[in-house]
Order: structure tokens, then C-alpha cells, then sequence
């Protein structure tokens, strides 16, 4: 499910997800781009979420900028650090090697 930063969605369907573990689901994990997930991190520990992925282009701040067309890679950064302080272990990151981007 694509939701495109709308955590206005997640966090019920999140919620009704934990519902489930009583009859057997072990997980509920989400991919996110992680800009701003840092602010929404402890409603979705709350929610349910136990796991975190977290979908990156380039650790190179200007690649990033580039690849994305957007500014947010400290925020990025910020939500995996922040992830893993509040007890999110092991934050995944996704990176899609793009041989255009990732080798110049």
C-alpha cells in the first residue's frame, strides 16, 4: 500500500493490523522515504509498527538532492537515527542501485 506520507491513514490501518496478532501475525513492518517519518515515529511505535525500512537513493547528500528533486536528506538521516534510539532494531535501509546516479 502506497501512502505517500499520509500517516493520518497509516496509523488506524497500523492499529487494526496489531489487532491481528492475536491471531497469529508475528510483524508489522512499513517502507518509507524516511523525510518525514521522524515526526510521526512515536504514533506508530503506538500504533503498532514494529519494524521500519527505509528506501534510499544515494547516502551522498547532493546525489540525493539530485536523484529526488527535493531537499531532505538530513531528515532522512535524522528519522533512521531516530528510529533506532526509540528502540526500532534494525532499521533497514533499501538502496536501488540506479547506474546512472549511484557510479558518477
Amino acid at each position: 500500500m502506497y501512502m505517500h506520507d499520509n500517516y493520518e491513514l497509516i496509523l488506524p490501518f497500523a492499529g487494526e493490523l496489531n489487532d491481528l496478532r492475536d491471531i497469529g501475525l508475528k510483524s508489522i513492518a512499513m517502507t518509507t522515504n524516511g523525510v518525514t517519518l521522524k515526526r510521526k515515529l512515536h504514533s506508530l511505535q503506538k500504533a503498532g509498527l514494529d519494524q521500519i525500512n527505509v528506501s534510499l537513493d544515494t547516502l551522498i547528500k547532493p546525489k540525493f538532492e539530485f536523484i529526488t528533486r527535493r531537499k531532505g536528506w538530513n531528515n532522512v538521516m535524522e528519522s533512521i537515527d531516530a528510529a533506532l534510539e526509540i528502540g526500532y532494531n534494525p532499521v533497514k535501509v533499501l538502496h536501488h542501485i540506479l547506474y546512472t546516479y549511484s557510479f558518477i
